[in-house]
């Protein structure tokens, strides 16, 4: 199928490389054929597009590459019991990870693909919002919850080890209580058991004696919780509160929040 859309192959010459006949060959392939076809003519209709960076890595003598990966986020119609999927589809990807490359794709879109586009979803990297701001000015710029989750569990984990050295004066070993912590901290609240929450909860009692790590925890959960709001009124307050929080890693996590806030803008994709 690849051929026939990629290489301007016609189904004979297809299907006499493949010795098989004419109708055995579209029967296999109708309906794959058109289901790609039709995936190809949605593009024109993508309403919330995301640009992330990744890295490109190779076996052997070449180095790796940084790309960047173009997404279609746009939410299909909500369903007879009125709830929509997650949904991501990749359109493209380019070889390089700067503001020129995704302008230029953009560019390269036309402008009735960019008037169809109201959110663009991008990580905090600054290039990405420039070009945005230059192809798409009627678009909502946003930065999705991963981006958001990640900064704020890396406080956690600072925090923790920070803690750890503070109060036994070395790296965690395997039976201390912080260590035992690490992964249900960065557990969502909602997806721990019963059990858990108790195990964590004791953890927390004997490893953390100023409650330093059980406070940057709830920030994690909150900021978690802010993305599953109706609009940003709760995630605005938090931020907000975070700057002055006397855990320095907090702080710094409210100061980074209230850039990007600010200049990219927060919403929940």
């Amino acid at each position: 199928m690849n051929q026939l859309l990629t290489r301007d192959v016609v189904i004979s010459a297809l299907a006499r490389d493949l010795q098989v006949g004419w109708r055995t060959l579209w029967k296999a392939i109708e309906g794959p054929l058109q289901e790609r076809l039709k995936e190809i003519s949605d593009q024109a209709s993508v309403e919330a597009l995301g640009l992330d960076e990744h890295v490109w890595r190779h076996c052997g003598p070449h180095k790796n590459r940084m790309i960047t990966g173009v997404v279609d986020h746009t939410r299909p119609k909500r369903g007879k019991d009125g709830k929509t999927k997650p949904f991501a589809r990749l359109l493209d990807v380019q070889v390089g990870r700067s503001g020129a490359v995704a302008e230029d794709w953009l560019a390269s879109q036309g402008k009735e693909f960019a008037s169809k586009i109201r959110i663009a979803a991008i990580d905090p990297y600054r290039g990405y919002a420039n070009a945005i701001s230059a192809t798409l000015k009627e678009a909502d710029m946003v930065v999705d919850i991963f981006h958001v989750t990640k900064l704020a569990s890396q406080a956690l984990d600072e925090v923790r080890r920070r803690v750890q050295q503070d109060t036994l004066g070395r790296r965690g070993h395997a039976k201390d209580p912080l260590y035992r912590a690490r992964r249900l901290l960065l557990t969502g609240a909602n997806h721990l058991t019963e059990k858990m929450a108790t195990k964590l909860d004791a953890l927390l009692q004997e490893g953390d004696p100023n409650w330093e790590v059980t406070i940057t925890w709830t920030v994690y959960q909150k900021l978690i919780d802010a993305y599953q709001q109706s609009d940003s009124h709760d995630m605005v307050t938090l931020i907000d509160a975070l700057k002055d929080c006397p855990i320095p890693e907090v702080a710094r996590l409210g100061r980074t929040l209230k850039w990007l806030f600010t200049n990219e803008g927060v919403a929940r994709v």
